[in-house]
């Protein structure tokens, strides 16, 4: 059990860190262009600066859940990696039904709910071994 927990450890900092990389590049990508400045320049004048902080918001607390997660498990801290679970398993519930409820479902989605589940499924199955 403890291979399995350290191969979701390794998945869900790869989540966090593709959460930052695709995150950045869909919010500064005015029509695919990589121009920061230009991007914010367009969300400013478009009146969508609530959305960008919402989307900031979204991949920072991405980025913090699953990042953390899988680095208190592979450092072995229980207790912090539990926590972290926890609010990642709540988040991407959250998430999933916002999708769901949007008709925006896409079976990445049904991935990124079910990888915290798991991790907090192994930790349990970890710490009664």
């Amino acid at each position: 059990m403890k291979k399995a927990l350290k191969v979701t450890s390794v998945f869900c900092l790869l989540v966090a860190a593709l959460a930052v990389i695709f995150g950045v590049i869909a919010m500064f990508s005015a029509k695919h262009s990589l121009f920061l400045g230009f991007a914010m320049f367009g969300v400013l004048s478009q009146g969508t600066f609530m959305g960008f902080i919402g989307n900031l918001v979204g991949i920072l607390l991405t980025f913090a859940s699953f990042g953390l997660m899988g680095f208190y498990t592979l450092t072995g801290k229980d207790k912090k990696a539990f926590i972290w679970s926890v609010v990642a398993v709540v988040l991407s519930i959250i998430s999933l039904i916002i999708v769901i409820i949007g008709r925006k479902f896409t079976f990445g989605d049904l991935i990124i709910t079910l990888l915290p589940i798991a991790h907090l499924f192994l930790i349990f199955k970890n710490t009664d071994a």
